[in-house]
Formats: structure tokens, C-alpha cells, sequence
């Protein structure tokens, strides 16, 4: 007869060898991005273990608050992102986040260029 206490030890150790499943890949709107240098910058880790589960529409607001927080220089690599995401995923871009984009780059003080 086998005791309880051994038995539940032999499941124990086969759940523990068990490995996990791999962590499924970042959607096609994020991978898109993952290694550009404004995105490291501003953006969670890439990793698909720990960034945060995100729709496509909550994945455009990170990019717009990575806009108000980059600066001037990046902030047009950011908004080409934008037009990406608009031109490959067929989204309509809504006049609110166009109107905080042109608000994020007037504010902003132009760089003065050199003569």
C-alpha cells in the first residue's frame, strides 16, 4: 500500500518538472516597434513575459504619452510610429489624438537651427 504522503510528494515533484508554457508574442503592433530607441526609452520592457497585456488602442495612448515625455528630436520618429500603426492597421486616427499630438509638438520649443 502506498501512503498518501508519498504519493502527493511524486505529483509534487512531476508538477515541478513541468515546464511552463512559453509566453505567447507580443502582438504584431508592439513587435513592430520593440526595438526601436525611442520605444526602449519610453516604453515598457519588451519582454513578452512582462509587458502589459495591451490593445492596439490602449498600445497608441503609450505611444502618446511617450510622445509628451520625449524630447523634440525624438518626438518625430514617434509620431512616424503613429502613421505606421494608422497605415498598417487600417485605424482611423481620432481628431483627440491628433489634436494632443499638435498640442505635444507647439508646446514644445522649436530647436533653434543652425546657421
Amino acid at each position: 500500500m502506498v501512503s498518501t504522503q508519498s504519493t502527493g510528494t511524486a505529483v509534487q515533484r512531476r508538477k515541478e518538472r513541468t515546464p511552463s508554457p512559453p509566453p505567447a508574442p507580443l502582438p504584431d503592433f508592439i513587435a513592430l516597434f520593440q526595438e526601436e530607441p525611442w520605444f526602449r526609452a519610453y516604453l515598457p520592457d519588451p519582454d513578452p513575459r512582462t509587458f502589459p497585456e495591451t490593445n492596439l488602442s490602449q498600445f497608441v495612448q503609450m505611444v502618446l504619452d511617450a510622445l509628451t515625455k520625449a524630447a523634440f528630436h525624438v518626438k518625430a520618429e514617434i509620431c512616424q510610429a503613429l502613421v505606421l500603426i494608422q497605415t498598417q492597421f487600417g485605424i482611423p486616427i481620432p481628431t483627440d489624438v491628433k489634436l494632443q499630438v499638435l498640442k505635444t509638438l507647439n508646446e514644445y520649443p522649436l530647436p533653434l537651427s543652425a546657421h
